[in-house]
């Protein structure tokens, strides 16, 4: 159950996050439909890397900062993988393959994950394996593999209602639906950042396919312009504050809470939501006062945020690529931050000079779209693997050292 919650509050905030990149042009409605495009199968491959510099460093962060940049200069994310789920949603599994190269490290990190969703006698069942780094094989008395499941972790408690769980998500979803169709007609933050690049012909790996592109381009001004349209779009939609709502309170019936307790639970999300609408006034003051503080600070860097959108023929977005340039001026932003706090003060000055500058370039290819995509399991047993519960008993340095390096996956 608790993956199920997980999985649906990020898709809903990736579709609320889609209504903002959009607009009600032919070019927002087109690549909104695009990304809300339901696929149930695919293949992929994402390269993910960093750039990172530092300038007018004081003399306390220079020997901190000297060490982190070589680590993060030059290092590059590489995911490679599939999905595959039924058409109900019932059944699905993952694979992936990651490798993850620092510019510090004398040899890159490899790792595997796999993940398999399903139905066993009306309960949800999740089982995940991963391919732990060659590193920390000796950790884990020379075995490959870390197996989390749930029939073994949580027993009786993965026991759902799924017909249920299915009807009330096919009702959400059409209720997200309508409200970010709604969102996306209506949006109008008074600029165009979405625009047409025309058609071209890309390479993937079924071939050479023609696409039509689509940019989203954003600079500091356009970046806090949209931002301020967007919140205060979102906050004052009373469709979308009423979706949450029956979000929020349809998750708390799933939960197992017992009777009273999921009966104050409900009568305090109406409260708390009620609470909301007679201090909106207020709370919109002091959003705009807030974000309108950062105006002279920058936030985005000089190549601004570029994404590239490459559609196909039947709606697919098949390649996404561009570059998020992202800055953080110490000395102007603390004093604004110290200032909304009230807790700025000359007594001392500030001691953090630094600009820092973060680069993300990336580059994403979907392919095998809706396609017969396989997916097999990796054989486990107990010689070459180990239950997470078993982890969890070996000592705590020896857990924690392991936990780590799979969470930075």
């Amino acid at each position: 159950m608790r993956n199920l919650k997980k999985l649906a509050a990020i898709g809903m905030a990736m579709a609320m996050t889609m209504s903002f990149f959009t607009g009600c042009s032919y070019e927002g409605k087109t690549l909104a439909d695009a990304l809300s495009k339901k696929v149930t199968s695919s293949e992929f491959k994402t390269e993910i890397g960093l750039r990172f510099t530092a300038d007018n460093l004081s003399a306390e962060e220079k020997e901190g900062v000297t060490q982190i940049i070589p680590m993060i200069n030059g290092s590059k994310l590489t995911m490679t993988g599939k999905v595959n789920e039924s058409s109900d949603g019932k059944t699905g599994k993952l694979q992936s393959d990651v490798t993850v190269k620092s510019g510090s490290m004398p040899m890159d990190m490899n790792m595997s994950i796999w993940a398999d969703t399903n139905l066993e006698n009306d309960k949800t069942v999740v089982k995940e394996i991963i391919k732990v780094p060659s590193m920390l094989e000796q950790q884990m008395n020379g075995k490959q593999y870390l197996v989390l499941d749930s029939k073994t972790m949580q027993g009786d408690s993965t026991s759902v209602d799924f017909d249920k769980i299915s009807t009330v998500s096919e009702d959400m979803q059409k209720k997200l639906s309508a409200v970010v169709t709604n969102s996306i007609m209506n949006f109008n933050p008074g600029f165009k950042f979405v625009t047409d690049r025309g058609y071209k012909n890309i390479k993937v790996p079924e071939g050479t396919k023609q696409v039509h592109v689509f940019q989203v381009k954003l600079d500091d001004k356009g970046f806090k312009q949209l931002v301020k349209y967007a919140s205060s779009n979102l906050v004052n939609n009373k469709d979308a504050r009423d979706f949450l709502k029956d979000y929020i309170i349809t998750v708390m019936q799933f939960s197992n809470l017992n009777p009273e307790e999921l009966k104050t639970s409900l009568a305090e999300v109406e409260k708390s939501f009620a609470d909301f609408e007679k201090g909106l006034p207020e709370f919109n003051k002091q959003m705009n006062k807030t974000l309108s503080a950062f105006d002279a600070v920058p936030l985005v860097g000089a190549k601004g945020i570029v994404i590239e959108y490459a559609i196909d023929r039947a709606g697919y977005i098949v390649n996404e690529k561009g570059n998020i340039d992202l800055v953080f001026d110490s000395a102007k932003f603390i004093p604004v931050v110290q200032n909304l706090n009230g807790t700025s003060t000359t007594a001392e000055p500030n001691k953090i000079t630094g600009v820092y500058n973060l680069g993300i370039d990336f580059d994403t290819t979907n392919f095998n779209i809706n396609k017969n995509v396989e997916i097999k399991l990796p054989e486990v047993n107990e010689q070459n693997s180990i239950k997470f519960e078993d982890l969890m008993k070996e000592p705590e340095a020896k857990k924690t050292a392991i936990i780590n390096t799979i969470a930075a996956r």
